[in-house]
């Protein structure tokens, strides 16, 4: 799943969130509305060995985001 949030106008910087309740995969996300080039993330996992530890930051390229997402974590990006 993948949540979004939009600065709209405010201090708050575009955001996303990316649940994976299932295996690792690639996740491929399409990202509109927003002119940040990269984004930062952080990661919490149900393992509980990350509690949002950072997962580094992320180039938008051709209007995309690729992303190695382990299973069992939720990922927030903040443009920067």
């Amino acid at each position: 799943a993948v949540i979004a949030f939009a600065a709209n106008g405010t201090q708050n910087p575009d955001a996303f969130v990316v649940i994976n309740i299932g295996k690792d995969k690639k996740v491929n996300v399409h990202v509109k509305g927003t002119g940040a080039k990269t984004f930062r993330a952080f990661r919490t996992s149900d393992s509980g060995k990350e509690l949002y530890a950072n997962a580094g930051e992320f180039a938008v390229k051709n209007g995309a985001l690729l992303y190695d997402c382990p299973g069992g974590t939720v990922t927030t990006f903040f443009a920067n």
